[in-house]
């Protein structure tokens, strides 16, 4: 599956290539990477019993742009995300850390809307995406227990929403790019049978900033 996943993704950027160069806008082509502020939804809910706190994560992959106006471009990129989040319990005066660490392999895909002054441009997007969970593990005192898919309750599939802002500056042939983006997942991460009453479902939430550089491969 994380072979196809590489493989559609590639040959989606190829042909988003060829679509972009036959408009008359081009394409662009390049890499990010950056640090991601991650957790799970439903966080209230849980106060009572716990305290929760964000993963700090690795986010980065390849990135193409599409454009098919000077002002409207089609984002389309696959990356490798960390996802995750930290618990801390206390029972009986005993403290104990446990974080949960989700590797992904995500594809977005963003509408991105852009204008350019001279040699900078402001851009901002939104769409779907698409993610496949490659490993995972639940980390506590003592003990580093790799995730099972399919047997431990944990779902291997995330599906959800980006929106990102940016802005970018002429740096040779190419630009260098500064990205904030947040994901909003819509699937539990969590695939029980048996559901306790009142679940509600935890959901990947994550906020990354990011840098990168895109190199355009036709004019625009």
């Amino acid at each position: 599956m994380k072979t196809r996943l590489v493989a559609f993704s590639l040959l989606a950027m190829i042909l988003l290539a060829g679509t972009a160069q036959t408009s008359g806008q081009g394409f662009s082509i390049g890499a990010k990477a950056g640090v991601g502020f991650s957790y799970l939804s439903n966080f209230k809910d849980y106060e009572d019993m716990l305290k929760r706190s964000p993963n700090i994560m690795a986010d980065g992959g390849l990135t193409g742009n599409a454009a098919f106006t000077s002002l409207v471009s089609l984002q389309f990129e696959l990356l490798y995300e960390q996802k995750g989040e930290k618990l801390q319990t206390t029972y009986q005066g005993i403290t104990t850390k446990v974080s949960l660490l989700i590797n992904y392999i995500t594809l977005p895909i963003l509408v991105e809307f852009g204008h350019s002054f001279g040699n900078v441009k402001i851009f901002g997007g939104i769409g779907p995406y698409i993610g496949y969970a490659i490993n995972g593990k639940v980390v506590a005192p003592g003990s580093n227990d790799k995730i099972e898919f399919g047997k431990d309750n944990y779902r291997r599939f995330d599906a959800g929403g980006s929106a990102d802002l940016g802005a970018g500056i002429k740096a040779g042939p190419g630009h260098i790019f500064l990205d904030l983006r947040y994901n909003y997942g819509l699937m539990d991460i969590q695939q029980m049978t048996n559901k306790p009453d009142g679940y509600k479902s935890l959901c990947n939430r994550n906020f990354v900033v990011s840098l990168g550089y895109l190199l355009p491969l036709g004019k625009k």
